[in-house]
């Protein structure tokens, strides 16, 4: 039996453009970024998947809507699969929390620290 799997990155968001941390925070996908799916849409075109899973957040399922949407009814949406929470630290950027001693921490050694 062959497994192939295809992991797949959600879209840009303002955050993303901002360098801010979204991690279980649920921006969407900005207004504009089709265009910046289309090499994906190429990519995936006609390839037929046996399961289609994603995170429960709005920025995947819209990734997935425009890549391909033929699939949006058979997608199972899971919160397993979002991003890293960065709890308090979610919507802020390393400039805001670059003092902060428990984020440097994290920075430094973020297999001892977490978020």
């Amino acid at each position: 039996m062959r497994i192939e799997w295809w992991l797949v990155r959600h879209g840009l968001t303002e955050w993303n453009v901002q360098h801010r941390y979204q991690g279980h925070s649920d921006p969407a996908l900005l207004p504009c970024e089709a265009s910046g799916l289309e090499p994906l849409r190429r990519d995936l075109a006609g390839v037929d998947f046996s399961a289609v899973y994603s995170s429960d957040l709005a920025r995947c399922r819209q990734t997935l809507e425009y890549a391909r949407p033929d699939l949006m009814g058979r997608c199972v949406a899971d919160r397993r699969l979002r991003e890293m929470d960065f709890g308090a630290w979610e919507g802020r950027t390393y400039e805001m929390l670059k003092d902060d001693a428990s984020y440097r921490a994290w920075i430094d050694d973020p297999q001892r620290v977490t978020p």
